[in-house]
């Protein structure tokens, strides 16, 4: 579990392929275990366990373990702008190649509807969007 010393876990939610973790910093976390492909099926999932930690619209951690993995078509969906209404941005951990390739295609072949960057490190992804969080806060005032 990636936290920093001043956040904490509120609740996780464990599933076959992956875990989500509602964060004190109000960041979903989602890891993805090692050798786990992550599918479309795993979506619904996703969604109906962030309805369960609240339902409230947040940036999101995906940490990627070795070896796990996606496919073409949930890259697809993801992109598209209602396929997690509870997403406000996304920040992906890749430990991988295949992984980083398999990102780099879908941020600059695919391209998300919502923000999206790739992070070789838990920290970097975590103060990208810790300063996204920010920037949505200054809009909304």
């Amino acid at each position: 579990m990636i936290t920093s010393e001043q956040t904490y876990i509120i609740k996780t939610i464990d599933f076959d392929v992956f875990s989500i973790s509602l964060r004190s910093d109000r960041i979903y976390f989602i890891e993805i275990k090692p050798e786990k492909d992550f599918c479309i099926a795993h979506m619904e999932e996703v969604i109906q366990a962030e309805i369960e930690l609240g339902a409230e619209i947040l940036p999101i951690l995906i940490f990627c373990n070795e070896f796990s993995s996606t496919n073409a078509e949930l890259m697809n969906h993801l992109a598209k702008e209602g396929a997690n209404p509870y997403a406000s941005a996304e920040a992906y951990v890749l430990t991988s190649l295949n992984q980083r390739i398999l990102g780099n295609f879908y941020s600059k072949i695919i391209r998300p509807a919502r923000p999206t960057k790739l992070f070789n490190s838990a920290e970097e992804a975590e103060k990208w969007l810790c300063q996204f969080k920010k920037m949505e806060e200054a809009k909304s005032v």
